[in-house]
């Protein structure tokens, strides 16, 4: 989405003009066809940063965000933004396949900051480059939430920067829970020993979610597509017959 574009789509949602004015954070209106699509209750917002998805969550209806950021300086903004909203929970610790501490490998542009070493081709393709380090608590995301909390339709949203897998495996209790998953894949290597779109698909697959929609291709000059977000439902629950207004 241009930043025109982007502009002219925030100019329908007034509850994210705040954020916009106080801190300078578009919410990410460009999954908006995605979210009104699908109407979550509940979104687990995995890859938080300052708030931008969670503020689009809310704007289409969403009655709960809990969001992960480890990143101290945009989980910081992230409360500025959101952190009066009661619909919303911050953890500021990374998700992975199990509980302990990591290095984060922190990029000159903080949204591309990632658990993975970041990659010649994510310089190659956006410029990004690692800045620096630290150390980050991690947890699994089913050790954290249980499946009986998560009411309504659930998402699941991972945007990790590469560690897609990690959470997903660490997700393995919630499975049931989840109504639709919603990643960032990429189809080029842009961060070290990332799996590529096709190893999520297929991992996700596996798990129970069938593919359901691409969206927000990206490209670059050195690779043409380069990643896009891959829409994801539980088919379990896809093939669950319909309740009537009495839950029968």
């Amino acid at each position: 989405m241009s930043r025109l574009a982007k502009l002219g789509a925030l100019a329908l949602y007034p509850a994210t003009w705040p954020a916009l004015i106080a801190t300078r954070t578009a919410a990410a209106v460009e999954h908006m066809q995605m979210l009104q699509r699908i109407r979550p209750d509940t979104v687990i917002d995995v890859g938080g940063n300052k708030g931008q998805f969670a503020l689009a969550a809310l704007a289409a209806g969403a009655s709960r965000v809990v969001s992960f950021e480890p990143l101290a300086s945009e989980a910081d903004l992230f409360v500025r933004n959101l952190g009066s909203d009661s619909r919303v929970t911050l953890h500021r610790f990374a998700l992975a396949e199990a509980a302990g501490e990591a290095t984060f490998h922190v990029a000159d542009r903080p949204d591309s900051s990632s658990l993975l070493p970041i990659g010649a081709g994510q310089t190659r393709a956006f410029s990004v480059a690692e800045a620096s380090t630290q150390t980050v608590q991690l947890r699994r995301l089913d050790e954290v939430l249980q499946p009986e909390t998560l009411q309504g339709t659930t998402l699941l949203k991972i945007d990790v920067q590469g560690a897609e897998a990690r959470v997903i495996t660490g997700a393995s209790g919630l499975y049931g829970a989840i109504r639709h998953v919603y990643a960032e894949v990429a189809f080029v290597e842009l961060y070290a020993g990332q799996p590529l779109a096709g190893e999520l698909i297929r991992m996700l697959d596996d798990a129970g979610f069938a593919l359901r929609g691409v969206y927000n291709v990206v490209q670059s000059p050195s690779y043409g597509p380069t990643q896009a977000d891959l829409l994801f439902e539980n088919r379990a629950m896809a093939a669950a017959p319909a309740r009537d207004a009495r839950g029968a």
